[in-house]
């Protein structure tokens, strides 16, 4: 399948997005897919905005030019592609990974970066329902989006997935020695990103719970700074980390841990399920939820968890590490990003037939 693919972002392989985006290409390369992939230079975020109209003029003219069977575009980016898609017969196709209107209004921004996140956010929902595909992250969001009408018959749902390059060399005593952790303690790690929709004060709940307790394990936190959620100190925060470092403090874990809060339509498909996942650590993921718990129990890598309840956590958490359930080899787990574009591809052929 020959795809255009189109991004407002710079693509580095070593952090977040970028490195994400980077991952899907080279998997959908390595299917035997002819992939275009246009995206930003490494410049400010309000220059991209500017920039981006060029981006998107450049993928029209390799859209009119070749003939792709889909162009993939994401963001604010793709009004003129996608114009001169439909005139040549090649389907618009748009990654869907939130509502963006929604999760902008709980971000604290002043007036006008938030005016402009807005605006960008209107746009981009505006360009996912004109377009003839979408492909969501998460169920839930693509359940949204029917119930809204903003849906199609074509649109279907892939959960993220991981690279089996990014596993960090450590083993889990260098790890421990690199970081200054101890062997009298069982370690619980959380490496997501410190925000308000991660559930991270349910963290510092159960880390206070697992004090009360006397117990001998810690909760750590190593994806940024977590003292607007705990002043007290209670859990040990190890910032700031890169992601080849954040899998080097993975390896140190016991068992990893995967809260979330409820506060949005779609609680997304967490990257740090699969982090967890490439560095062989059994999981406890958020009970009931989606892309979370669903996860764990398909391949049998960990333990449901009620993180709202700090005591009901504690007790599920301790109890599956005296059930000796760490100490079984970890499966291997079918989720690669060559396995989730082989889903993706699969959906698009049944579109472009």
């Amino acid at each position: 399948m020959k795809i255009v693919y189109l991004v407002n972002f710079y693509v580095d392989q070593g952090k977040g997005l970028g490195m994400v985006t980077g991952q899907k290409v080279k998997a959908l390369r390595q299917l035997g897919n002819e992939v275009v992939f246009i995206s930003s230079p490494y410049i400010s975020p309000y220059l991209r905005v500017l920039y981006g109209l060029i981006l998107d003029f450049k993928a029209a003219w390799v859209v009119v030019s070749s003939k792709p069977e889909v162009i993939i575009s994401r963001g604010f980016l793709g009004f003129v592609s996608m114009f001169f898609a439909k005139l040549v017969g090649t389907k618009s196709v748009r990654e869907v990974h939130a509502y963006g209107l929604e999760e902008v209004k709980l971000l604290k921004y002043g007036w006008f970066r938030g005016g402009l996140l807005r605006f960008l956010a209107s746009f981009s929902h505006f360009l996912d329902v004109k377009a003839d595909v979408r492909i969501f992250n998460h169920p839930d969001l693509m359940e949204f989006y029917k119930s809204e009408g903003f849906s199609g018959a074509n649109d279907f749902y892939v959960y993220n997935g991981f690279d089996g390059s990014k596993e960090s060399s450590l083993t889990k005593a260098d790890s421990r020695k690199k970081y200054g952790l101890s062997d009298e303690f069982k370690y619980l790690i959380f490496t997501g990103s410190a925000t308000r929709w991660h559930g991270i004060e349910y963290l510092v709940d159960l880390q206070k719970e697992l004090i009360d307790r006397g117990v001998h394990v810690k909760v750590v936190c190593g994806g940024g700074d977590i003292s607007n959620f705990d002043p007290d100190g209670v859990c040990l925060n190890i910032t700031p980390l890169d992601s080849s470092e954040c899998a080097d403090l993975i390896k140190a874990a016991d068992l990893c841990l995967l809260p979330v809060r409820s506060n949005r339509v779609s609680p997304g498909s967490p990257l740090k399920l699969y982090d967890y996942i490439v560095n062989r650590k059994f999981i406890a993921a958020q009970d009931g939820v989606r892309g979370y718990c669903d996860e764990v129990q398909l391949y049998n890598i960990g333990v449901c968890v009620n993180f709202e309840d700090s005591k009901a956590a504690a007790d599920s958490i301790l109890n599956f590490i005296d059930s000796g359930a760490l100490e079984f080899e970890f499966p291997n787990v079918s989720a690669s990003w060559n396995d989730r574009m082989a889903e993706w591809v699969c959906g698009l052929n049944k579109v472009v037939g």
